[in-house]
């Protein structure tokens, strides 16, 4: 399994997980507490959202170098296996 579907598999289980707990929270909690408690709740939800946007981002750049730097090695020993004719 490449690296990119890695990452983005533990992204993926890690926003299900994130979007499970916030259910969770908007059953169980929601009108129980003070709102600025509830407030600062959601924006952790949300900054955790953005997070995983952005390691989402990084892990298709990290791949993208790692599959340029595969064909870089790719090229150079093809090329370097051949012999000139003169």
């Amino acid at each position: 399994m490449e690296f990119e579907a890695v990452i983005a598999k533990h992204l993926d289980a890690k926003h299900v997980r994130i979007t499970h707990i916030q259910q969770e929270y908007e059953m169980k909690i929601k009108g129980l507490m003070p709102a600025t408690v509830r407030q600062e709740l959601e924006d952790t939800i949300s900054s955790m959202k953005s997070q995983v946007t952005f390691l989402q981002k990084r892990a298709s750049v990290l791949q993208e170098e790692l599959d340029t730097y595969r064909n870089r090695r790719w090229v150079y020993h093809f090329t370097s296996s051949l012999t000139l004719p003169f």
